[in-house]
């Protein structure tokens, strides 16, 4: 088994193992140390009758309690033999693994052994970590001592030596607490190892993912502490017979039990989801085993136990009414504090940048906290509440589809309720429900995502609130159809805000090096992802944008047909979007900056698809007036390259750092550029162009999806 173990741990196939295999091992892994927990049962001062005195005893032998095998009946041995020959038992095991890794090493690589460390530490670190009960049980037996009849302690798996009064005793309380090391030092290599992991696995330390592969391995990639949680839980139940009070040695166990399984069953932690109902199920007997096994205690003070209960239930009382406080507190805070100025209701899928970028306008020009459901996706069930009892105003932003999303509606809705200062952006495309969807609204919602009657939420208050958007106590605020870049979104929140504003600002201003930002301007969303991304790259270093960095639509030079912006830009980033392969003004970006700079970043939305063959021979012609030549060498040279996806559905921080991955590859060192290896393509057929330029840029799709 060891050699298996050696020469499996040191192959490729631990880091590949397929969900079975994993649910295999964690299943012999659980089985394994609860057969050793049952040993501690056996070491408990309790008074076991049969058939459970049997069954302990046979489980003690199969978890390798080494004194049931009798070895002194064939061979005459003092109690000191007996445990030396334990602690040698343990230590052949760490000697048998040294060899064969050795071995392995030798003949597989060469005797390389520091760059195969690694190896020996996952061995010994998985063996440590399945036998950790037994191993402590050996090594802390000398300091395992009961009280006997007589009034002497005597060590409690070999009565005949006294504790502290015998030779014997000593030489094994030093050759025990000298072996203690062994487990207290692994236990101490798993915690500084699980502080290490994440910073660990976020350089790409191979070395140190392959050594503590063994903890990692059987656990999800955020509970991987839990590994820690398995080992204490271990190491704690196997010091729990050296308290010499039976009581307090299951009061103990039940505690430990009861506190994993609530780690257990609040974060499921082990990869398999079967791994995780065992544990809970194996755990929970485990509980109910233990208050069964109060039944066999003799001798028990029982004020002790009426103490113990009384302290239980006045605890349990002073929590609930703890809770209640806190919740009353809660309520005065909230209803004299908003924590919320703004809370932004919207449809993810056709707005979630504009919300994004609203969001930006209304702290960067009102200071105000402006929530989004995006950056606080652990909250979705708590959305109402949210908006019930901590938003001052909600922004109400109207997309084609924003009414019929059932969590848009509910929000509405409890907006409604509550009172709160409502005004809704109406969006181009928006059709406010009729009189027969309103009256059929189980049709007009799209219920397959959630039901709102579980939040408490009827039909009749979504219809109240519905109805409240055709009379005038809801201000409403149009946003333009396109053609103005972020000037459109400066008007909306000014009428947010009740600010009578321009909605024109200073138009974008950029000298000749630096980068300009292309966008479908006609399609509000493509245009608020790319001021969310201007935005976001102007938080990187100051030496990014010398000569500044502008939104094309906005320069009113372009606007009037002057390229010359594009044609001197140092770089330029285009945002592509649902329809930028047919917008006009994108694609003349394209061909005017086509070789004339050598940095170019591709930037996807969640809406865009790359083109097909079909795009290429049917859709361009027919948009395109100019030389197709030159514009199809240019689209297929740029969508050849790795782009950046930009997802504008996620949080502020996944964002802002796909926002720096744009950044790095704009301050990237020049090379020589994609338009130039491209050239030679210009004399190429066109349909060897479309031919490479489909099979690149399907690839890219396959990658981006």
């Amino acid at each position: 088994a060891v050699i298996t173990l050696v020469v499996w741990m040191d192959s490729d196939k631990v880091y590949t193992q397929q969900l079975t295999v994993i649910l295999i091992s964690t299943t012999l892994a659980l089985l394994i140390s609860s057969m050793q927990q049952f040993s501690v049962l056996g070491s408990l001062d309790v008074a076991w009758v049969e058939p459970v005195r049997t069954l302990i005893e046979a489980l003690s032998l199969l978890s390798f309690d080494f004194h049931i095998l009798r070895v002194s009946c064939v061979v005459g041995m003092s109690p000191f033999s007996k445990y030396m020959f334990k602690l040698l038992v343990l230590a052949a095991v760490v000697v048998l693994i040294l060899i064969t890794f050795v071995v392995v090493v030798l003949l597989k690589h060469k005797g390389r052994f520091a760059h195969r460390s690694s190896t020996l530490v996952g061995v010994l670190g998985s063996v440590f970590t399945v036998f950790l009960i037994t191993i402590m049980q050996v090594t802390f037996a000398p300091v395992n001592c009961t009280k006997n009849p007589n009034g002497l302690y005597v060590m409690r798996a070999l009565p005949m030596v006294v504790c502290n009064e015998s030779p014997e005793h000593t030489g094994m309380l030093v050759a025990g607490l000298t072996a203690s090391n062994m487990p207290l030092g692994f236990i101490t290599a798993v915690c500084w190892a699980m502080w290490q992991y994440p910073k660990r696995m976020m350089t790409g330390d191979a070395a140190f993912n392959r050594a503590f592969h063994f903890i990692a391995v059987r656990y999800r990639p955020d509970s991987t502490w839990y590994s820690v949680v398995f080992i204490l839980r271990s190491a704690i139940i196997s010091l729990t017979p050296l308290i010499n009070d039976p009581l307090v040695q299951v009061i103990l166990m039940v505690t430990i039990f009861g506190f994993a399984n609530l780690l257990q069953t609040r974060f499921f932690p082990w990869r398999v989801h079967v791994a995780n109902v065992l544990d809970s199920a194996m755990m929970g007997l485990m509980i109910l085993f233990l208050v069964a096994a109060s039944f066999f205690m003799d001798n028990v003070d029982l004020s002790g136990v009426a103490w113990l209960c009384s302290v239980l239930l006045l605890l349990s009382l002073s929590l609930a009414v703890a809770i209640s406080i806190y919740g009353m507190v809660r309520l005065c805070v909230q209803q004299s504090h908003w924590t919320f100025d703004f809370f932004i209701c919207h449809h993810k899928a056709a707005a979630a940048a504009q919300a994004r970028w609203m969001k930006i306008l209304l702290q960067a020009k009102a200071q105000a906290r402006v929530f989004i459901d995006s950056d606080d996706l652990n909250s979705l069930d708590n959305l109402f509440d949210i908006v019930g009892t901590q938003v001052r105003h909600l922004v109400l932003y109207l997309t084609k589809d924003t009414l019929t999303r059932p969590w848009c509606a509910g929000e509405y809705a409890t907006a409604v309720r509550n009172r709160l200062r409502i005004t809704a952006v109406i969006c181009p495309g928006w059709v406010a429900p009729t009189t027969d969807e309103m009256t059929n609204l189980p049709q007009y919602l799209d219920l397959q995502s959630t039901n709102l009657m579980q939040f408490g939420i009827t039909f009749e208050m979504v219809g109240f609130a519905f109805a409240k958007l055709q009379d005038k106590g809801i201000r409403k605020v149009e946003l333009s159809s396109g053609g103005l870049g972020r000037h459109r979104f400066e008007h909306a929140v000014n009428g947010v805000m009740r600010r009578n504003l321009s909605a024109r600002s200073t138009p974008s201003l950029v000298r000749s090096g630096g980068i300009v930002v292309s966008c479908d301007d006609e399609s509000n969303e493509a245009a608020a992802a790319s001021a969310v991304l201007i935005s976001k790259l102007a938080r990187c270093s100051g030496t990014l944008v010398p000569a500044g960095i502008c939104l094309l639509p906005e320069v009113e030079s372009w606007a009037d047909g002057d390229a010359t912006v594009v044609r001197e830009a140092g770089a330029l980033v285009l945002v592509m979007s649902q329809d930028s392969l047919t917008s006009i003004p994108q694609l003349t970006a394209v061909i005017e900056s086509f070789d004339r700079m050598a940095k170019i970043v591709l930037v996807t939305l969640p809406n865009f698809s790359f083109p097909g063959p079909a795009y290429y021979k049917d859709v361009l012609p027919r948009i395109w007036s100019g030389d197709l030549a030159p514009l199809r060498t240019a689209l297929t040279t740029y969508l050849r390259q790795i782009s950046i996806a930009l997802n504008t559905h996620a949080s502020d921080e996944l964002l802002q750092t796909q926002c720096n991955s744009v950044a790095e590859r704009l301050e990237a060192p020049g090379r020589v550029s994609l338009q130039q290896k491209a050239r030679a393509s210009l004399v190429a057929s066109p349909t060897e162009v479309i031919r490479e330029s489909s099979t690149s840029t399907q690839s890219e799709e396959d990658d981006f999806n």
